[in-house]
């Protein structure tokens, strides 16, 4: 009969054996968040089918929000309405959500204010965000306003300031 302690010894042995044939996977990839996103569970029930262009435009919009929430919202506030808790006292800026300023505003015309910055506190965002995230950005703004972005698309919105003419900057030195 064999004893505990041999009976160890060969599922010891049996294992290592086992190990001992494995073989590496290949290279090694870099990791990504995405590597520690629990997957979804089954659903009990099969619900009615999400044409796949929904689940990619909610997932736009979430990642826009998150963007807004980030860079904005402590500005403009979580509702675009402006108030939020790092806006510098006595500032005045715009409601987001107001159909006025919806209504006055293009979306080039957002898209080049959070690309370039607008007035003395707004900073520009064009060396935090790709032209994609900008312009989710202005899908966002439109979002609050109850919304979509029409015009503004990645190739169309600005990434940098324009650049004056070269006769037109001061020379730097002596």
């Amino acid at each position: 009969m064999p004893t505990p302690r041999s009976a160890r010894a060969v599922l010891l042995v049996g294992l290592l054996g086992a190990c001992a044939d494995a073989q590496p996977s290949g290279t090694l990839q870099p990791w990504t968040p995405a590597d520690h996103t629990p997957a979804a569970a089954a659903p009990t029930t099969t619900p009615a089918a999400e044409p796949e262009d929904d689940r990619s435009a909610a997932a736009a919009a979430r990642q826009a929000a998150a963007i807004y929430e980030a860079l904005c919202a402590g500005c403009h506030g979580a509702e675009g309405r402006g108030g939020g808790p790092t806006l510098p006292g006595g500032v005045q800026i715009p409601d987001l959500s107001a159909a006025a300023f919806q209504d006055a505003r293009t979306d080039e015309a957002l898209a080049t204010a959070v690309a370039q910055g607008q007035g003395a506190f707004m900073p520009a965002f064009a060396d935090r965000l790709t032209p994609m995230g900008i312009a989710a950005l202005v899908g966002h703004v439109r979002r609050l306003g109850g919304r979509e972005a029409v015009t503004a698309t990645p190739a169309e919105t600005p990434t940098a300031a324009p650049t004056a003419p070269a006769d037109t900057v001061a020379p730097v030195g002596p």
